[in-house]
């Protein structure tokens, strides 16, 4: 499954799919669910999390805030654990109160995706996530009891200080609570601009980005344009790409612009950030980026036998 990309766009807010329907929807291979309720692909890692459970794992809403403890068998340096706190990939979580009721199976309900705030603890790891999508006014109930579930079991001495420390490093600025929903919300704002600057020069645009290392593909009669989008607040002259982008920006026979919104400003309200505005656009018509044009950042070491 490491090896496949699920489709995400199918996946609605509040909506409720069983294993089988998260595989045919995201056109992937079955799931196993005996996976230990972590199922990675190429471009995802998806939580199936089941709320009431004999096992000794706390997962919980706390507002926006979502906590989730790994199987005991799983580190801080588990190869999965290492990929969440580095957000290599993006999380998307499934969850459900209880896994069945006089012997009928319940199904999962999309609670959209989260991002990584802090970790504490060993064998289970406790993480704290911020959710992205969360939505009080959500028309599903079974979502807005997902959110309001409590456990009727007292957290143990250790669960409370296991908390207490990653609550602690939130409030201190430590986590990225604040970063983690500013920087989605700069994401869509370069791709809305994007989408519309295609739309404009009469392109058909399909948004790949869930399912593709670029993030746009555009249509126009038989021209077909691939588009990686980046975002910042800063300006236009360095931006971040993945090796996927680069190797995908290198391929031939199909060309690939890199558009980019700098200069993005964030509008804010007694501290509190409302939204993103304005920007400025710089497109790289036809990108095929040069080794000597970028810079090494991070490596992947595989240590010898």
């Amino acid at each position: 499954m490491k090896g496949e990309a699920i489709a995400l766009e199918p996946f609605r807010l509040g909506a409720t799919y069983t294993r089988e329907d998260i595989a045919q929807e995201g056109g992937v291979a079955p799931i196993n669910p005996r996976s230990g309720g972590i199922t990675e692909y190429s471009n995802a890692v998806l939580f199936f999390v089941t709320l009431e459970k004999e096992e000794p794992y706390l997962d919980t809403f706390d507002g926006t805030y979502f906590q989730w403890q790994s199987q005991l068998q799983q580190h801080q340096g588990s190869p999965v654990i290492l990929r969440i706190r580095d957000e290599a990939l993006p999380v998307h979580l499934f969850a459900r109160i209880r896994a069945k009721t006089d012997g009928r199976t319940h199904p999962f309900v999309y609670c959209g995706e989260l991002a990584f705030l802090a970790m504490q603890g060993e064998n289970p790891v406790t993480v704290m996530f911020q959710s992205l999508h969360f939505d009080l006014k959500s028309k599903s109930d079974l979502l807005r009891a997902i959110y309001a579930w409590r456990s009727n079991l007292p957290p143990s001495a250790l669960d409370r200080a296991r908390r207490d420390e990653i609550e602690g490093r939130v409030s201190k600025g430590q986590g990225r609570l604040l970063d983690a929903a500013l920087r989605k919300k700069i994401e869509l704002l370069g791709m809305e601009a994007a989408k519309g600057h295609y739309v404009s020069l009469k392109y058909v645009v399909r948004d790949t980005s869930a399912n593709h290392p670029y993030d746009l593909e555009c249509r126009r009669g038989s021209e077909l344009r691939r588009v990686e989008v980046k975002a910042t607040q800063g300006d236009a002259s360095e931006v971040y790409v993945t090796s996927g982008e680069v190797l995908c920006a290198r391929m031939p026979g199909v060309s690939t612009d890199l558009f980019i919104l700098h200069g993005v400003r964030v509008h804010k309200e007694n501290g509190k950030e409302l939204s993103v505005i304005g920007g400025q656009v710089r497109i790289v018509e036809n990108w095929h980026p040069r080794n000597e044009d970028l810079t090494a950042t991070q490596y992947r070491y595989r240590v010898s036998k």
